[in-house]
């Protein structure tokens, strides 16, 4: 029986093995750590930059960004702990330097990435944008989500990116409305009290575009938060359940055609 030497790559961090990347043949050690760091390149987002080692990143010379003098000294790797899409949080390595001639620290800066003082990075909230415009998780279900995927973020993180307004309304950014509605007004029970949840989706893209919690439910409420929600241009058809003050409002607004169901938002 042949046997294959095989090496301990357990303090390599982040690395996936994936075999459709090599093909029959036993991978290179060499090649495949290679392979499975090339998603790193995403972050050169400046030619003065590079990346020596997974997750490190230094100047590629000595200018000084402040004053412009070839005058730098390395100085230390500057800790900054990041969230990343698909990947989770790691450990960013920002080289900081010392300059001889205005006698600041200038330090490695991945602005397209990651600000100062967030420690989310931009392509993952760019991410999280784009699925909030399609289906209707909650804000914990979509922490949820993630946490599959051993990302940690709290749910005020995701209502914070998202920025969807006060607490007690949250509407989302969508693609364009296709006119055809679904509307429904729910029972919800926070911190004891009990209180409504009026929820609006798109029923052809299944986008939601509005969550509104209040304590009353009425035909005026009922008109004012369609009405803002709505386009005038895109009034076609709603479907609702049979409750009495959904009627009036629906009418006033100039629906082309109200569908009553009563399982429409169990699908």
């Amino acid at each position: 029986m042949k046997t294959t030497n095989t090496i301990d790559i357990s303090n390599i961090k982040s690395i996936q093995y994936k075999l459709i990347r090599f093909g029959a043949k036993v991978p290179d050690f060499k090649e495949a750590v290679k392979n499975s760091f090339n998603h790193l390149n995403k972050f050169k987002t400046d030619i003065n930059i590079h990346i020596p080692e997974p997750y490190h990143f230094k100047f590629n010379n000595r200018i000084c960004p402040h004053c412009g003098e070839d005058s730098l000294n390395k100085k230390k790797f500057v800790t900054k702990d990041v969230i990343l899409d698909k990947i989770g949080e790691v450990k960013f390595y920002l080289k900081q330097y010392y300059c001889k001639e205005c006698h600041t620290y200038p330090k490695v800066k991945l602005k397209h990435i990651i600000k100062d003082h967030e420690k989310i990075s931009k392509p993952f909230k760019d991410k999280l944008i784009k699925k909030s415009k399609i289906g209707r998780k909650s804000l914990r279900k979509t922490k949820k989500y993630y946490k599959e995927d051993n990302i940690s973020i709290s749910h005020q993180s995701i209502h914070n990116i998202l920025n969807i307004g006060n607490k007690n309304e949250l509407t989302f950014k969508t693609l364009d409305l296709t006119g055809y509605f679904e509307f429904d007004e729910q029972h919800l029970t926070m911190k004891k009290n009990k209180n409504l949840k009026d929820n609006i989706i798109d029923s052809t893209t299944n986008q939601t575009i509005s969550i509104k919690i209040h304590d009353k439910t009425n035909s005026k409420n009922v008109k004012k938060f369609l009405q803002k929600n709505i386009p005038e241009n895109k009034i076609k058809c709603i479907t609702t359940d049979h409750h009495p003050p959904y009627t009036a409002p629906i009418k006033n607004l100039g629906f082309e055609k109200h569908q009553l169901c009563i399982f429409h938002f169990e699908k």
